[in-house]
């Protein structure tokens, strides 16, 4: 067998056997990299991106896409809610991930009644401050974001997801 016969796969990047290559969209590709090629989302070069630069990637469309998703000022304030209700009546510091230990969904929906009841009382115009801990609507919408994600949590461990 000579260098003639021998083909660079365009998927691992090793030689393979001229013979056994098969062509996709005009790149070459051993059997084992065609199976992974053709079992995906079939990628062509008109829905490649190219950069000025010659790098390449697929096109973001079906990714998630966490940076515009999320608001990273509410995630900090969230943390910032977290942060400040760490200490617990002893005066020790609890993790900022000690609640994913687990709480009972019960215990999160009582606490997600009363914070969605003080965020109703405020915007109506009323007092709602029954609870101490919150100062502002700020701190009420972030305990709401906590018990419903310490609710979710609990229901994708639950599920294995």
């Amino acid at each position: 067998m000579t260098n003639d016969d021998l083909m660079l796969c365009h998927g691992c990047h090793d030689f393979c056997v001229l013979k056994d290559i098969t062509y996709l969209d005009g790149m070459a590709y051993c059997p084992a990299c065609i199976k992974i090629e053709t079992s995906s989302k079939p990628t062509t070069k008109e829905t490649m991106e190219n950069f000025g630069t010659g790098a390449t990637r697929t096109p973001e469309d079906d990714k998630l896409d966490y940076v515009t998703a999320l608001s990273p000022i509410v995630l900090r304030r969230y943390l910032q809610y977290l942060a400040a209700h760490r200490t617990m009546s002893d005066g020790s510091k609890r993790d900022f991930d000690n609640w994913k230990q687990g709480i009972p969904e019960r215990r999160y929906l009582k606490g997600l009644g009363r914070h969605l009841m003080a965020l109703w009382l405020a915007l109506d115009g009323f007092d709602w401050q029954d609870d101490p801990g919150q100062k502002d609507v700020e701190d009420v919408l972030c305990a709401i974001m906590f018990n419903s994600m310490g609710m979710l949590h609990e229901r994708l461990k639950e599920n294995g997801k």
